[in-house]
């Protein structure tokens, strides 16, 4: 399924289940890939959110959404933004200056 995501610019799926490794490597794709800039993936059933923070560190939470930051390691002015709501993850590339102050940069 993740094969050959890295050439696309933005990505919209739709998944019945979802689990932390098909997000990890979609985390992956994003992160090496050149030209993708946002991607969302819309689910009916995910049972591993705990798993999220010790996977990605530090999330901001305001309802209804909870958020991490990732640093793009080739990019010191990008970051990977992932946003998971209760049917939605979100990866965007966004530019540091809009991450918020209380936000924890984790290592990508």
């Amino acid at each position: 399924m993740m094969e050959n995501l890295e050439n696309f610019k933005e990505i919209t799926m739709y998944l019945e289940n979802i689990s932390v490794d098909i997000i990890l490597k979609f985390k992956k794709v994003f992160l090496t890939s050149a030209s993708m800039e946002k991607a969302e993936i819309s689910f009916y059933n995910f049972d591993e959110d705990e798993q999220l923070d010790e996977i990605f560190g530090e999330a901001v939470r305001h309802v209804p959404k909870i958020q991490w930051f990732l640093k793009i390691l080739e990019d010191s002015q990008q970051i990977l933004s992932i946003e998971m709501t209760f049917d939605r993850f979100s990866f965007s590339r966004i530019e540091r200056k809009d991450v918020p102050e209380n936000a924890v940069l984790s290592n990508s």
